[in-house]
């Protein structure tokens, strides 16, 4: 979401494509604004995370789609709802709940069950929020697949047995 201007000219140029591909463009916000700048260690990233948002979501093409991913660590498990219920109130519609992983740079997780709550608080209200929408079979499917990747995942925290390795975290 920094690169405002970068996913704007994206947005553009993937627009003159003449492609049936959908292009999904995930956003990155996990608290309030001065934990998520604190956190990131870059004063401005969550105003600017909301514009690349707002920019991509506005742009009204078909096959263009924005999302926010609210990632759900120890350090803001407890207001998981309150971070999900203030997005909202900005005009975010597309909220992806991500749990945070043992592998990588982060080494073992503190609170695993207050984190495991918290990622079960989020993933009930994406999908309250999923439930209002009428989108059939392939929707029914969709939704009965999130679900049981949640409750997999949110386990799996508090009881990891499936750890891989986290390519990302050691570059």
């Amino acid at each position: 979401g920094w690169f405002t201007d970068r996913i704007i000219d994206l947005l553009q140029r993937y627009t003159k494509l003449n492609t049936t591909c959908n292009l999904t463009i995930a956003i990155s916000l996990d608290d309030f604004e001065q934990q998520h700048d604190q956190g990131r260690s870059l004063p401005g990233l969550y105003a600017r995370a909301l514009a690349s948002y707002h920019a991509v979501s506005s742009s009204n093409h078909r096959r263009i789609k924005a999302d926010v991913t609210l990632t759900v660590t120890a350090g803001n498990a407890a207001r998981i709802s309150a971070i999900y219920h203030d997005l909202k109130q900005k005009g975010i519609t597309s909220i992806f709940p991500v749990l945070v992983r043992a592998e990588g740079i982060i080494g073992e997780l503190d609170d695993k069950d207050a984190i495991a709550a918290g990622y079960r608080k989020l993933c009930e209200l994406t999908e309250a929020d999923s439930s209002k929408l009428d989108s059939g079979m392939i929707g029914a499917l969709h939704k009965a697949k999130n679900r049981l990747a949640h409750d997999i995942l949110s386990d799996n925290c508090i009881n990891p047995r499936h750890l891989s390795p986290c390519r990302a975290g050691s570059l």
